[in-house]
């Protein structure tokens, strides 16, 4: 499941269908809120409070990057929390221009582990399946591949 969490405190949440599109792309959908949130095993609401401002504090080491439509490039911060209690954290542009956060922790940071049971913190809703130009995925769906189990943001994209 893929939760998001509004600033009027209300949330959407948006859950991987086992339905896969012509391609092998799972799709993503969208419920509505209607029972209170669980946390993670072993996660508390004050701990998943704490790596979402982590990720806040993270975002503003992103880097701007040149665009072709002249809008300014969203900041972003990730924090990755694996079931063993470490956590890392990203931002957009932090090893190379352009990679999005999801993408510099997932791909670039922890391509040979398992990150199964793993939670995410995001500060923007990452990069929906389609989003990108082929081949590259959107983050959402390198999220489902990587098996994690629970993802947080900040704001909706």
């Amino acid at each position: 499941m893929i939760m998001s969490f509004r600033n009027d405190g209300s949330e959407a949440r948006w859950e991987v269908s086992p339905a896969v599109e012509p391609g092998g792309r799972h799709v993503i959908v969208r419920r509505g809120a209607n029972e209170k949130p669980k946390e993670p095993s072993g996660l508390s609401a004050a701990q998943a409070r704490e790596y979402m401002e982590r990720s806040i504090v993270v975002m503003s080491a992103s880097r701007q990057e040149m665009r072709t439509d002249s809008k300014p490039s969203p900041l972003v911060g990730a924090v990755l929390v694996r079931p063993d209690g470490s956590v890392d954290t990203a931002f957009r542009g932090e090893l190379r221009e352009g990679d999005h956060a999801e993408f510099t922790l997932i791909e670039r940071k922890h391509r040979p582990d398992d990150l199964t049971g793993s939670t995410l913190f995001a500060t923007l809703e990452p990069c929906a399946p389609g989003s990108r130009h082929m081949p590259k995925l959107g983050c959402a769906e390198r999220i489902v591949n990587a098996r994690i189990k629970k993802v947080y943001i900040g704001i909706e994209d």
